[in-house]
């Protein structure tokens, strides 16, 4: 007979990952903020992978939190139907925690599809560009960071893109604020931090489970 949600052994870790992912997303949104200042004064604009290199770890911790806590509406085609029961309840669980944050932009895709699905995308804006229907862009940017749009004139269509005012990360015609990320991320660190009793500036770490118990 199946186990009900509170007989199972390894909840813990449910939480533990979340703190994980969570402190991910803010220690690298920190980076990254502190890797792309403002100007005193003017505007600048910069080739440096490294920091989509960093977006892109951003962005994938993000995903993770999001498979972590939305609560599935239809089962995959791997999941038995009792790890798709756990599945719907382990979201319940950690959504239960986190009920008074509102989070919005880490559970955002449309940015994430574009990166997951770049070929594809790519291939429409080429046929696009061939066929003469974007001529209200008269140049593209691509894995560029400017600190403002006006770093460039005429304003550049974004293909991998990160604007430092708005701490926006754009992809052709989905965007993501990063800013927004980093403060849901945060919010989530302190409640879960909370709920697993660390105490404040305490950082993730490993242990060892004994299963037989």
């Amino acid at each position: 007979m199946s186990k009900t949600f509170e007989q199972m052994k390894l909840n813990f870790i449910y939480l533990h990952e979340l703190w994980l992912l969570t402190h991910s997303i803010k220690t690298r949104c920190e980076e990254l903020f502190h890797e792309t200042p403002l100007p005193d004064a003017g505007y600048y604009f910069k080739i440096d992978y490294n920091i989509h290199i960093l977006i892109n770890s951003i962005l994938s911790d993000a995903a993770n939190v999001k498979k972590l806590i939305a609560v599935p509406k239809n089962q995959t085609r791997e999941e038995s139907p009792e790890q798709f029961r756990l599945h719907i309840e382990r979201s319940n669980y950690l959504q239960e925690k986190i009920k008074d944050i509102e989070i919005k932009e880490i559970n955002s895709v449309r940015v994430r599809n574009t990166l997951q699905h770049f070929d594809e995308y790519l291939d429409q804006l080429n046929i696009d560009v061939t066929a003469g229907k974007m001529k209200g862009h008269g140049i593209a940017v691509y894995n560029f960071v400017i600190s403002h749009w006006k770093a460039i004139n005429p304003r550049p269509y974004p293909i991998r893109l990160y604007v430092c005012e708005e701490k926006t990360y754009y992809n052709m015609k989905a965007s993501i604020n990063l800013e927004k990320v980093y403060n849901e991320a945060f919010q989530i660190n302190e409640v879960i931090r909370k709920e697993i009793n660390k105490e404040a500036g305490a950082e993730p770490g490993s242990f060892m489970v004994p299963l037989n118990f």
